[in-house]
């Protein structure tokens, strides 16, 4: 090895200078971030007390309580993806419940044994799918009517034109028919 490349060697690097110490460590877990355990390896080995933000980290890793996670969804869609499976739920119940020409408790045995769940599981999943449904109903209810109060139309006339409005919107274009 020649001179220059033992000066090299033995220069830190700026991550080795910027991990020199806890500080830098603790601050990323405060921020919910993911430290390198290569660099937390490195602080353990110079033998300085450990924080015990650092321990309690360390702890959550060995016991795997701490996992790479989701990222998380805006509550927009995880609130659209609840109402899509809602209807989904709903419209695959009443399309067994008018196949068979049964009941709805009829139906919820039917779901139940193609699916594997118990009919009482298949029913409490149905009425919570009916209430999300219901709430989206009134939710869009009292929209059409506050629309309807601040334009000074009647909600009847409002209703006409969203339905207008998204017959255009989900008409294919002119050359795709």
């Amino acid at each position: 090895m020649s001179g220059n490349q033992r000066i090299k060697a033995s220069q830190p690097s700026l991550a080795d200078l910027l991990y020199s110490d806890w500080r830098v460590i603790v601050a990323l877990i405060a921020a919910g971030g993911t430290p390198d355990v290569r660099r937390i390896a490195a602080l353990l080995r110079k033998g300085e007390p450990v924080p015990p933000e650092v321990q309690t980290y360390l702890a959550d890793l060995l016991t795997r309580k701490r996992q790479a996670k989701r990222p998380k969804q805006p509550q927009f869609q995880i609130e659209s993806e609840r109402q899509r499976k809602a209807f989904a739920f709903i419209k695959e119940i009443k399309a067994i419940q008018s196949a068979n020409k049964c009941k709805l408790a009829a139906a919820y045995a039917i779901f139940s044994k193609t699916h594997r769940a118990a009919p009482a599981s298949v029913k409490r999943r149905y009425l919570a799918a009916t209430k999300t449904i219901n709430q989206l109903h009134a939710e869009a209810a009292a929209i059409v009517k506050q629309a309807a109060q601040q334009s000074g139309v009647t909600e009847k006339e409002i209703l006409r034109r969203m339905q207008k409005t998204l017959c255009i919107l989900l008409e294919p274009p002119a050359g795709e028919k």
